[in-house]
């Protein structure tokens, strides 16, 4: 029943904010991947992969956007973030993204059951090639697998 309930609202969720984000001028880019497994888990082996088109070089601004069920049951995740420029320059991250504030409220945007996250990502602050960089996130916790999420996403800006 939950999952039958959970598909529509993540639906209305997605076209929301794919509407949102087609009227920002400055979007250069948004893509938004779904969970391998339609019960909403996001296992370690799921590695979500971007192909980012930078028009120039310059300062950005990124997120990495999580979506996912206002209940969920933790409180953070932790992720590998591995950007590789064109020229094949690769830089690796580690970053532990807070889904719960200290008094246990979700933090982002929540509309309905479904909350949306943007965690701003350092590495995409001065992208210094024109040209196509890959971006990948891993999520690295202790469990081999996070329940409650719905889609990874990655969002870059020009300030």
């Amino acid at each position: 029943m939950v999952k039958k309930m959970l598909l529509p609202v993540l639906c209305a969720a997605f076209i929301v904010v794919f509407g949102l984000s087609a009227c920002n001028s400055k979007r250069v880019y948004d893509e938004y991947q779904f969970m391998v497994d339609a019960n909403v888990f996001w296992p370690k082996s799921d590695v979500k992969t971007f192909e980012i088109p930078v028009p120039e070089a310059g300062s950005y601004v990124g997120y990495l956007v999580i979506r996912h069920s206002f209940m969920i049951g933790i409180s953070n995740i932790p992720v590998k973030v591995e950007l590789t420029a064109p020229s094949g320059k690769k830089t690796v991250q580690e970053h532990n993204v807070v889904l719960r504030g200290a008094d246990g409220k979700v933090v982002g945007e929540a509309m309905g059951e479904t909350t949306d996250l943007k965690f701003k990502l350092p590495e995409l602050a001065k992208l210094e090639e024109k040209g196509n960089y890959k971006l990948s996130v891993a999520q690295v916790s202790e469990t081999a697998s996070i329940t409650g999420i719905a889609e990874v996403g990655i969002e870059l800006d020009k300030p």
